[in-house]
């Protein structure tokens, strides 16, 4: 199969006029409730928009969320986002807002891509398998659909839960205190108060619930051809041939 790249002078390529090389790229399609698409190895080195990727996203955390972590022992790392990161905050969810110079993700690295455990990534950057990897690896036969269905649903009844309990609720409140009250102290309140309704939840046994991982291999042989250049653009073109690697 045949991609072609544009790439700008002034930007590290992922391709190079020699670049002849067989990469491994792993998939997971993951079957627990925080699933997805898991693909290591391929946005680096595949990417038609260069290193940052899809990763200009700002991740959403619902209360759903929230309070799943904090069930399974990430309180460190929602301090982290809740006194740390910018973030826009909403009455029932919050966005880590991403670099301001940049437009990239707070939790993205150039060299390595997200930093975040999978349990940890927002959903929709757990769903992410955009058209490009659909044509080179997945061949769009690849259904996790189910999975997050069950994930969505659980967010808005987890919602109107809360709602029912209490009809102002607002993470404003706790995320926005007034200056004569510490952050953390309102921080300790909104982790009590999700604990608590976390516990009361009568769906929580269904996140429970997880299916088996499929886990695919492949060797992507890549050959590249320079065919344009100007001041403003170099453009390749790469043919790249997978080879599956699993039985």
């Amino acid at each position: 199969m045949y991609t072609t790249y544009t790439k700008p002078v002034n930007r590290q390529s992922t391709v190079k006029k020699t670049d002849y090389k067989n990469i491994p790229v792993k998939v997971f399609i993951v079957g627990e409730l925080r699933g997805g698409i898991k693909i290591e190895n391929f946005c680096g080195n595949f990417c038609p928009r260069g290193p940052q990727g899809c990763c200009t996203y700002t991740p959403t955390y619902y209360l759903f969320d929230l309070a799943y972590m904090l069930s399974i022992g990430q309180e460190k790392f929602i301090k982290e986002v809740l006194l740390k990161k910018p973030l826009t905050v909403r009455r029932l969810y919050i966005q880590v807002n991403p670099h301001s110079e940049t437009g990239i993700c707070q939790f993205h690295d150039l060299s390595s891509g997200c930093t975040l455990d999978w349990v940890l990534r927002s959903r929709t950057c757990r769903r992410a398998a955009c058209p490009h990897m659909y044509e080179m690896i997945l061949d769009k036969s690849v259904s996790y659909q189910s999975r997050n269905d069950l994930e969505f649903k659980l967010k808005r009844a987890f919602q109107k839960f809360i709602k029912e309990d209490t009809p102002l609720f607002s993470l404003k409140d706790y995320l926005k205190p007034t200056d004569n009250v510490e952050s953390d102290e309102k921080l300790e309140e909104l982790k009590n108060y999700l604990t608590e309704m976390w516990d009361k939840f009568p769906l929580k046994e269904r996140t429970a619930h997880t299916e088996s991982t499929e886990t695919f291999d492949f060797i992507i042989e890549t050959k590249v051809k320079q065919i344009e250049e100007t001041s403003i653009y170099e453009q390749y073109e790469v043919e790249a041939i997978k080879n599956p690697t699993s039985p």
